[in-house]
């Protein structure tokens, strides 16, 4: 007996007891072991084909290849083993329908005829559909920070996140976008020099890898400095009201007030402060009961949502309260009677220099200037006659 040691023909001869030779030939061939060269690990996108190449270094022989598939959970579809019709590349499409990063483990095992090579494992990474949770909208103050949190349902996987910003008008700044090594959370110190409210919209794509999502969009309101429009100082008799009229230079925003009241003197009364729900114009009925002007100091905060602008301070001197004269010689009389002189003495608080001006009124409702009649004290009546 003989072992071939290499592919050929061998012969043996055979001799017998008279030295007759006989011979016989047989062809042998032998195949090398068949080497699948290492193919090497994949990363996938949902819903993208392997195409997993399959070579050997063998030459001069045809090399087949099997190989079976194994997924890491149920949430991947699109594999398959074989035989049978092994294609060359593994070109198969795979799906993963589940949150998580998932693998199909391929163990493929090249063939010459009946002869088995050792078998390679080549694992293929499939990421799920890269999604993002949706960041609210936001609104800040002027010189505030975005500080938008971005955020994956995705496990078992690194996601990271490219944006565009687009601005409303030019007012604002501080914005820009990202295209590599963006942090996270997004946080932009923005700025509006506008009288307006202005926005920022970021459109956000998340990534894995080579893998991308689809993109979500956050806008940002960025408000004004908060200011308004500063009141002038106003005097006021003793009980009547302040109609202080608040308003604002911004627009696109709701522009509220607070405000703060000071008295000058305990002889002020009718003011109040303000916290919420004020309104836009301060109506106070204030009453002095002293005998100097006084006033109220109101410090008023203009506010638009969390943001608070400079405050303004508006003075209302209210003057003392007038005690008014005590009209003497109330009559009754007859038609073509002398009525009696109406007299009347001064008025007194208020804070002096009084003018005087008498009226008359058929009705106690409409009155009327009596001509010539302004001292403080005396009116000469006259007879009223048929």
């Amino acid at each position: 007996a003989a072992t071939p040691a290499a592919t050929g023909t061998y012969t043996v001869t055979v001799i017998d007891a008279n030295t007759c030779p006989a011979a016989a030939n047989v062809a042998v061939t032998i195949y090398p072991t068949p080497t699948l060269i290492n193919p090497g690990d994949q990363t996938l996108c949902n819903f993208t084909a392997t195409n997993i190449p399959l070579n050997t270094t063998v030459t001069g022989h045809t090399v087949t290849y099997t190989w079976t598939a194994t997924p890491s959970s149920i949430n991947v579809t699109g594999y398959a083993n074989c035989p049978p019709s092994c294609s060359n590349p593994i070109a198969q499409t795979l799906s993963n329908l589940g949150t998580s990063v998932e693998t199909v483990t391929y163990i493929i095992t090249p063939h010459i005829g009946s002869c088995n090579g050792l078998s390679q494992t080549v694992v293929v990474t499939v990421n799920p559909s890269v999604v993002m949770n949706n960041p609210a909208d936001v609104a800040i103050c002027n010189g505030a920070t975005t500080n938008i949190g971005l955020t994956t349902p995705i496990t078992g996987g690194t996601v990271t996140y490219t944006w565009t910003a687009a601005a409303s008008s030019g007012n604002v700044s501080g914005y820009s976008d990202c295209a590599a090594a963006c942090a996270n959370p997004l946080a932009h110190t923005l700025f509006n020099s506008g009288p307006s409210v202005e926005t920022v919209t970021y459109t956000i794509t998340p990534h894995m890898g080579l893998c991308s999502g689809a993109p979500q969009t956050v806008v940002v309101t960025v408000y004004p400095s908060v200011i308004m429009d500063d009141p002038s100082n106003i005097t006021i008799c003793s009980g009547t009201s302040t109609g202080i009229n608040l308003t604002s230079p911004i627009s696109g925003g709701s522009v509220t007030y607070t405000w703060t009241a000071v008295a000058s003197s305990v002889t002020v009364s009718g003011f109040s402060d303000c916290n919420s729900s004020c309104g836009t114009i301060i109506n106070q009925t204030l009453t002095n009961t002293g005998v100097t002007d006084e006033t109220v100091t109101y410090t008023i905060t203009p506010h638009i949502g969390l943001c608070s602008g400079t405050p303004q301070t508006v003075v209302v001197t209210v003057r003392p309260a007038i005690v008014a004269p005590v009209i003497q010689n109330a009559q009754t009389i007859c038609y073509n009677t002398a009525p009696a002189q109406l007299t009347a003495d001064p008025a007194t608080g208020g804070s002096g220099g009084f003018t005087y001006q008498w009226q008359n009124s058929p009705n106690n409702s409409a009155w009327t200037n009596i001509t010539g009649e302004t001292g403080d004290d005396t009116i000469a009546l006259t007879a009223l006659a048929e």
